[in-house]
């Protein structure tokens, strides 16, 4: 029978054979588009948005009142001149005068007072050299020592 093969006929499968050299690359595939197309024009700006709230107004708490007091008393200031001293004039200053004496020089025109300031007792110098005018019209002045 030729040309009719019976499987009864068949023998082993063989070895594999060797690989077959790499077939030749491909043609490159048509590029498609690059999608870049104009900017777009600026969009309007919006609208202002309306004002917040006001805030709370704030209220902070008041400090306690500061401590009162009176401070320590001063010093007491030095006795005054007393009031109705005597008056004299002459060359000399009187010798035993008080606070509050007045003694007119007659030699150089000066008015002295007699004061005591708590640590001694001296006469002061009250006013300049008087003119021969003003001397005339004081009044103590023709009393005499």
């Amino acid at each position: 029978m030729a040309g009719t093969i019976n499987i009864s006929d068949v023998g082993p499968q063989g070895a594999q054979g060797a690989a077959g050299a790499q077939g030749a690359a491909g043609s490159q595939g048509v590029q498609g588009s690059t999608g870049a197309g104009t900017q777009g024009a600026q969009g309007a700006q919006g609208v202002q948005g309306a004002a917040g709230a006001q805030g709370a107004t704030g209220t902070g708490v008041q400090g306690a009142q500061g401590a009162t007091g009176t401070g320590a008393q001063g010093a007491q200031g030095v006795q005054g001149a007393g009031g109705g001293g005597g008056f004299t004039s002459g060359t000399t200053a009187p010798v035993s005068p008080t606070a509050g004496d007045e003694w007119f020089d007659t030699t150089t025109g000066i008015l002295f007072k007699y004061i005591n300031d708590g640590n001694s007792s001296q006469w002061i110098e009250l006013s300049a050299k008087q003119s021969l005018v003003t001397e005339a019209f004081h009044p103590f002045l023709l009393m005499g020592a």
